[in-house]
């Protein structure tokens, strides 16, 4: 009875060997869309299984280290059953990502060496996916700042991204996204600060990257910057241009009136309030504006306006004044009223009389009123008024009397004109002549 059993499990051994002989196709793994792939063991367990895999390896037709191994489809000829195309799937890891190849191989069957690989292809109805591990990192948008953006050009200033220049640096968010056709992106917010001559510019940028899946790495594809940077400027320079230091160079600058020698000086006491500018940099200038609020308003209102100019010359001393001009945008709106005021020899305090005016109807860069002189020792009462017509250009008044003034003796003569200003320091309409002078005092 033993040696029946024995003998038929050797038939049984040998029907199974011939059958597997007869089909050499059932060598070859089937096509169940399961990974046989052991990557302990880097086998699929199966002969024609690891040929396949030896035959790409040794054509270089994948990047990567296999970690799966499947095959989705086989076209066999069942006629010769002695080549088939196989339809495998491999799965690889690289440092960067994993990706998932499709093939098909063309195998043949030897009698000798069995199944060989005579040629493969890849399959034009699958794509090859690619998934990398992670997006960019800071390195990466540092680098690619460096190499491909260069720069950054604002209103008033500009910054340039170098090792040195580039302080701060971190990527906010990212978001990797593969599309229909495989492509793969990551749409990254980066933010950055860059250290310039006088500043320190933070802002952000939407950085495109793509993944080559030939290089396997990331690349910049396309980048734009968002709102616009905003700077702090270094200590060192706020100290040389601050708000204190610029007023004192304003106050300590002489300005003229018109075409006389007569000194002007706007010292932050003669107004209400002051209002700075932003800084404007250009190379190693420092652009600022001061706009004064006059402070005493009994005849003129309105504003004066400092550009002021320092240069950097790089010789140690920092940024000093270059330069100073002023504009104002003043309105004669409490021009009207009566004024006073006691006149002097022109360089004395000695008293000539006193004038007395009337200004009554202003508008359209005109006035009109009345004045009269009395000389010193005269009755006020006994003075006769003369008409006026004025014309008023920005802070000055050139007056046109209507007959002759008589402004005493001396050095004083008969005059048809007179000619006013507004001064910003006192808030008196001034007149400064070669022979005489007074400040006019309103009346409340």
């Amino acid at each position: 009875m033993k040696k029946k059993l024995v003998l038929s499990g050797m038939i049984l051994g040998i029907c199974v060997g011939l059958c597997a002989c007869g089909n050499p196709l059932k060598q070859l793994p089937e096509a169940n869309e399961e990974n046989i792939y052991n990557a302990d063991d880097e086998t699929t367990g199966n002969e024609a299984g690891d040929e396949i895999l030896d035959y790409l390896e040794d054509e270089s037709a994948y990047k990567g280290k296999v970690i799966g191994f499947v095959v989705y489809d086989r076209d066999d000829n069942e006629e010769t059953k002695e080549k088939s195309e196989v339809s495998v799937a491999l799965t690889t890891e690289t440092e960067n990502a994993e990706y998932i190849y499709h093939f098909v191989v063309t195998c043949k069957y030897d009698k000798d060496k069995g199944w060989r690989v005579k040629e493969y292809e890849m399959d034009s109805k699958e794509k090859t996916e690619c998934m990398p591990k992670a997006g960019i990192d800071v390195d990466m948008a540092k680098e690619d700042m460096i190499d491909y953006v260069y720069s950054y050009y604002g209103e008033d200033f500009s910054c340039y991204f170098t090792e040195e220049s580039i302080v701060d640096c971190s990527v906010l968010s990212d978001s990797i996204e593969v599309d229909d056709d495989g492509y793969v992106t990551d749409n990254a917010v980066v933010s950055v600060s860059v250290e310039g001559d006088y500043f320190t510019a933070t802002g952000t940028l939407n950085m495109e990257y793509c993944f080559d899946k030939s290089y396997d790495e990331w690349y910049l594809d396309d980048y734009e910057f968002n709102e616009d940077f905003t700077i702090e400027y270094s200590e060192e320079v706020l100290e040389q241009l601050s708000d204190e230091i610029m007023m004192a160079d304003v106050a300590e600058k002489e300005f003229t009136l018109f075409n006389y020698d007569y000194p002007m000086y706007f010292s932050s006491d003669m107004f209400s309030s002051y209002e700075f500018s932003e800084y404007q940099f250009s190379g190693n200038y420092c652009y600022r504006d001061l706009t004064y609020t006059i402070a005493n308003t009994e005849s003129f209102s309105g504003t004066l306006t400092f550009n002021i100019g320092y240069y950097d010359y790089d010789d140690g001393n920092g940024y000093v004044l270059d330069y100073c001009s002023y504009d104002y945008d003043i309105s004669p709106d409490n021009l009207p009223g009566d004024y006073s005021a006691v006149v002097y020899t022109a360089g004395t305090t000695d008293k000539e009389g006193e004038i007395y005016y009337t200004i009554t109807d202003v508008g359209n860069g005109e006035c009109s009123g009345s004045v009269k002189w009395v000389p010193e020792g005269a009755n006020a009462d006994s003075v006769e008024p003369v008409t006026f017509t004025g014309t008023i250009n920005s802070y000055y008044i050139s007056l046109s009397f209507d007959e002759k003034v008589y402004y005493g003796l001396g050095s004083f003569d008969y005059c048809y004109y007179d000619y006013l200003y507004f001064d910003f320091g006192s808030g008196q309409l001034i007149s400064q002549g070669y022979d005489r002078y007074y400040s006019l005092e309103k009346a409340e």
